[in-house]
């Protein structure tokens, strides 16, 4: 909950706030996904492997899309008007 609060604040400086653009749903995920591909990585790190066997986070490129889609919140999170 702390880094949503510390989102909240970088949204609203001018260097980021085209963050304000996109819905929060998005950020949120794209956090959640970063925090959980380091977690793995640390563990495969403790478990003793190295380079490239210990699988380090890579960012996916815009020009080739990953065919995974993406995710949005929970259900009642989305209103249609």
């Amino acid at each position: 909950m702390s880094l949503h609060k510390e989102l909240t604040q970088i949204k609203h400086q001018p260097e980021t706030s085209w963050l304000l653009e996109v819905s929060s749903y998005v950020v949120r995920e794209a956090m959640a996904d970063l925090g959980n591909a380091y977690k793995h990585f640390f563990r495969r790190i403790k478990e003793g492997l190295r380079g490239k066997a210990a699988g380090e986070p890579q960012f996916r490129s815009r020009q080739e899309p990953s065919g995974r889609g993406f995710r949005i919140g929970p259900p009642q999170a989305i209103e249609v008007r």
